[in-house]
């Protein structure tokens, strides 16, 4: 099953010859956006559609792909380039000095904020975090310094990075060190100044030593992170992330299987989207939302919508949801936070849907990886386009 994007914000698409393993997940509320890391791999010779099946002629791309709202941010092993229209037209953007696109970890460009990159240390533990307008060339750098439990012996550095933004300059930046399946260690790093001056938040709490796969920060002081190794559990802060406890969840479905996707902000509540799976004998899934009125302390059910499959996209911003099918065929969008849901039929908006980011109040641009092999298990390849309606989903076109 796949939650992808919740919110305005981006999904960081792994499209090369890395294979997308578990839900990769991403949304956001306008006031607050998040990062997933960005994993890159060399790829396949092909760069246009026209010797590629199923995907339109010039409208291949490679790389890693990361839409924020109209802002869509690509990072090849050749360089990096982004578009302010959904990716109708493109500017190449000067990495910082000295930094490869290989080395990066992870992206942030979100409209109207600065654009963020993250790099890790080669042979110290170190996270380099760059910064700048997206209408200025300069950049600024930080340097962070994870400080991992004295009684580890994690030396290195991170292995995964995210960015998260928040509203009033507030900039989150974790590093991970993996420990197996469900475990990790993490160095939450918080900024008040758009990400100039940093601070560790250093939490010895147990419930903070989890898998982490999302963060959200309502406030300065108050988070939620998706954990688990499937994204099954919530964690929440009340002091900026000194302090780490497991969120009170309503009764969760004990039969089939359920994700999360990521914590947003919408007004003054915490939604986190949950898609569920009926079970083995059954295709169909529940799309609904976890509530939070009290910063992340405690989740009750929220709105849902009945799904024919468990393997659905979608996106909200402020009340407006969009849930598409894994068909493509049929959009379920609701304008009242999920108390109603109204379907429409697509015309050009294929299968294999992997993000999706409402742009306006009728428009949308949707991510489409399609991959296959010319000989069995040779030749194979994986390829990603863009696509965009303005006529609030009735029809489809590529990029």
């Amino acid at each position: 099953m796949m939650i992808r994007e919740r919110g305005a914000r981006l999904l960081v698409l792994l499209l090369a010859t890395v294979a997308m393993g578990g839900c990769v997940t991403a949304g956001a509320s306008p006031a607050v956006d998040n990062s997933s890391p960005a994993v890159f791999a060399p790829s396949p010779p092909e760069t246009d559609g026209a010797s590629l099946p199923n995907v339109p002629p010039g409208q291949a791309l490679s790389g890693s792909m990361l839409i924020q709202g109209q802002n869509v941010s690509q990072l090849t092993p050749s360089g990096f380039r982004l578009s302010q229209d959904g990716g109708k037209n493109w500017s190449d953007i000067a990495l910082p000095s000295g930094v490869s696109p290989q080395s990066v970890m992870a992206v942030s460009a979100v409209p109207s904020r600065r654009i963020f990159v993250a790099t890790a240390d080669t042979g110290g533990k170190a996270i380099h975090l760059y910064g700048r307008p997206a209408n200025d060339s300069t950049w600024t750098a930080a340097r962070l310094s994870p400080s991992w439990p004295s009684d580890s012996s994690v030396t290195g550095p991170a292995d995964s990075v995210t960015i998260t933004l928040g509203p009033s300059g507030f900039v989150a930046v974790t590093g991970s060190v993996r420990l197996g399946t469900a475990l990790a260690f993490n160095a939450l790093f918080v900024s008040q100044d758009d990400g100039k001056t940093f601070v560790q938040r250093q939490s010895a709490s147990p419930d903070a030593n989890i898998v982490w796969d999302s963060v959200a920060f309502a406030t300065p002081l108050q988070g939620v992170v998706v954990v688990g190794p499937t994204n099954e559990d919530l964690i929440h802060s009340a002091d900026g992330g000194a302090n780490w406890t497991k969120a009170v969840l309503p009764k969760l479905p004990t039969v089939g299987s359920f994700t999360f996707g990521d914590p947003v902000v919408v007004g003054s509540s915490i939604e986190v989207p949950m898609l569920s799976q009926a079970g083995a004998n059954s295709n169909a899934g529940t799309f609904s939302f976890l509530v939070s009125n009290d910063g992340g302390a405690t989740f009750a059910d929220g709105p849902s919508l009945n799904l024919p499959d468990g393997e659905s996209v979608s996106a909200s911003v402020g009340q407006r949801t969009w849930v598409v099918s894994s068909s493509g065929a049929t959009i379920y969008e609701s304008s009242d936070n999920g108390l109603t849901w109204a379907s429409v039929k697509a015309s050009g908006l294929p299968q294999n849907l992997s993000s999706l980011s409402l742009t306006g109040s009728d428009s949308a641009t949707a991510s489409v990886v399609t991959r296959g092999c010319t000989g069995f298990k040779t030749g194979c390849w994986q390829k990603m386009y863009l696509v965009q309606t303005t006529n609030g989903g009735h029809t489809w076109t590529a990029v």
